[in-house]
């Protein structure tokens, strides 16, 4: 059971809290698993804010894909998140990666 720690002020700290007791208590994989599909989730709804905090913890998941195959580019696009668009085209080199990436129904 995660203890919240009365020194997390902020929804970062928060966050931080959240994925510490994620490494602390389960599997890479697992844990791997359950914080794509809370970027696929966030990504989905516009909320910058953990996709921020989960680009600082490990950048490599924002080359994953869904069931569909569709990244975190598809998503912010089929879903008209501007927002998210947005930070995508702040991230470097991934940027083009993830617009080079065609999804299982030949969507690019």
């Amino acid at each position: 059971m995660l203890a919240l720690d009365k020194h997390a002020t902020s929804y970062h700290d928060l966050l931080s809290l959240l994925f510490k007791a994620m490494e602390e208590e389960e599997n890479k994989v697992l844990q791997s698993v359950k914080t794509t599909k809370a970027m696929f989730r966030a990504a989905k709804s516009g909320n910058i804010m953990v996709l921020k905090f989960i680009f600082n913890y490990n950048p490599n998941l924002f080359m994953e894909v869904n069931p569909q195959g569709q990244n975190l580019l598809h998503i912010a696009i089929s879903n008209r998140q501007k927002g998210v668009f947005c930070l995508i085209l702040h991230m470097g080199a991934y940027k083009n990666m993830l617009a080079l990436h065609v999804d299982r129904e030949g969507n690019s």
